[in-house]
């Protein structure tokens, strides 16, 4: 059997994406071609027309003036950056989750274990509304309880540090990203040509430190939240809503990963736990550098689905009264009428964002199996 090759995925990909541009191209082709161009400019009126509805939480700046398309550009901000904090989040916890069971201490392999069947067990819909119902039980504003002064944690949200950072910091970092990219592949090609030692491969490393370094020292700043009488000053709120979906999308999605995460693990054959335990190597050594190495190849394609679960539960906020893209959507519809327009648009959307995050984990999957 011979290996599909690499351009089989980019067609496929190409496929995916093109068949609702194709269904539109059909419907309009089957008019006639005033009659496609008059439904085309109405199309294009109508998302310019004020979006008219309010919405109470944003990651981009937004009024009711704004247009439709920009309130559905806020919806989908809103999706992604849910999506993304509870993707990194719970990456993290379940891999933590995965080595506590796979640990030697019995009571914390057990914590885990038990973790992990009590979740998957429960509903994500249930446990979204019972962690929004336990933020009302959260303390008043003016008594909220404290995180090592930088986190403040009442019944409207949690309160934390907010990051501002400078236009030319970011072409610093872009520049600084696009330097080591370029600087890693010429130095990778001239430590195989043997023309340069092995150490200079660390060069763009070095580069993409030094880059982030001076970003971060001259522009980069960090506003803590302060209390102010019966409110706070600075700072990023998240309000119990936004809060309760990112830690519920967590703590659910966490329990899935660990059991990916583990899995991986265990099937990394035994010899090479022994083999680099004749060699000496501390436990902790072998589990990053020998095992996850390995295991990573066979943990990305589960993963995959696990984010891309992830980002369609995300429409779950709903239930919740977070404004992601499907409730505004709906806001739209009820304030427009225009529900089939506006269902294929946020569907087209969802596809989109669904194979482009499949895509590139599938092009980092890719690239491991390289070495």
């Amino acid at each position: 059997m011979h290996a599909a090759a690499p351009s089989d995925g980019y067609r496929q990909y190409w496929l995916y994406a093109g068949l609702p541009l194709l269904a539109c191209a059909a419907v309009l082709a089957s008019q006639s071609t005033g009659v496609a161009l008059a439904r085309f400019e109405r199309i294009v009126s109508f998302f310019g027309d004020p979006a008219f509805i309010a919405i109470g939480e944003t990651f981009l700046p937004y009024s009711p003036e704004d247009s439709i398309a920009y309130a559905i550009l806020v919806g989908m901000a809103n999706s992604i950056g849910v999506t993304i904090a509870g993707i990194v989040l719970s990456t993290v916890l379940g891999t933590l989750i995965a080595f506590g069971i796979l640990s030697s201490s019995t009571p914390l392999s057990l914590i885990c274990r038990t973790y992990v069947l009590v979740i998957r067990s429960v509903p994500l819909l249930v446990q979204l509304l019972l962690l929004y119902a336990l933020t009302q039980y959260l303390p008043q504003l003016r008594n909220a309880a404290s995180i090592g002064d930088a986190v403040l944690i009442s019944n409207r949200g949690i309160i934390i540090p907010s990051v501002t950072v400078e236009g030319w910091a970011w072409l610093l970092i872009c520049a600084g990203m696009a330097a080591a990219m370029l600087g890693r592949r010429l130095l990778h090609l001239a430590v195989l040509r043997e023309r340069m030692p092995r150490a200079a491969a660390w060069a763009p490393i070095a580069i993409l430190v030094v880059t982030f370094g001076i970003s971060i020292v001259l522009g980069v700043s960090v506003e803590v939240p302060v209390r102010a009488g019966f409110g706070y000053r600075g700072g990023f709120s998240l309000s119990p809503e936004m809060a309760s979906l990112i830690f519920g999308l967590t703590i659910y999605f966490a329990a899935y990963i660990a059991e990916i995460v583990r899995g991986g693990i265990i099937a990394v054959p035994r010899g090479q736990w022994e083999g680099a335990a004749s060699l000496g190597l501390p436990k902790l050594h072998t589990t990053l550098f020998v095992i996850t190495p390995q295991a990573v190849r066979l943990i990305l394609p589960p993963l995959i689905s696990q984010f891309l679960n992830q980002f369609k539960a995300s429409t779950l906020a709903i239930a919740i009264g977070f404004p992601d893209l499907s409730s505004i959507v709906n806001a739209l519809i009820s304030r427009t009428g225009q529900a089939l327009l506006l269902v294929l648009v946020m569907m087209l959307i969802y596809s989109a964002i669904s194979l482009l995050i499949s895509f590139s984990v599938q092009r980092l999957e890719a690239r491991l199996r390289r070495y």
